[in-house]
């Protein structure tokens, strides 16, 4: 009887523990987005899949060229898709100049709305013939 609590003990540790691991690698590690609109910034192309992960900011900040997920304020929640033109500070708070459709129209984000960052392409770069930016 107490080996079958031992067990049963055991079973939920691990059940708990793999729930926490997916959680949190979803949330940190890696998330799949798919490109979507009909102004979208080069060199990204509507229905392009692209893998982002937010750790990386957790130990640097974002830099110009990066391609990150962000949320700006007024879009009802949506994510958007762009790359870094500019970082500067105004009034001690970095913000950071984002290009994310054809018209090159930047948003400007403060770094609680940046969600992840980018590793593009995420498919085959041979198959696409296109290579990231840097």
């Amino acid at each position: 009887m107490n080996q079958q609590k031992g067990l049963i003990g055991i079973i939920i540790i691990v059940f708990v523990t793999l729930v926490i691991s997916l959680v949190l690698g979803y949330m940190f590690l890696a998330k799949l987005y798919t490109v979507s609109g009909d102004k979208v910034v080069l060199p990204f192309k509507p229905g392009e899949l692209l893998l982002g992960e937010g750790i990386t900011y957790l130990f640097r900040k974002p830099t110009i060229g990066d391609r990150v997920v962000f949320t700006p304020e007024n879009s009802g929640g949506l994510d958007f898709i762009g790359i870094i033109t500019q970082v500067e500070n105004k009034d001690n708070v970095t913000v950071y100049a984002i290009i994310s459709t054809g018209k090159g129209v930047p948003w400007t984000v403060s770094i609680d709305k940046i969600k992840k960052r980018i590793y593009f392409p995420f498919i085959d770069q041979k198959e696409t013939g296109r290579y990231p930016l840097n």
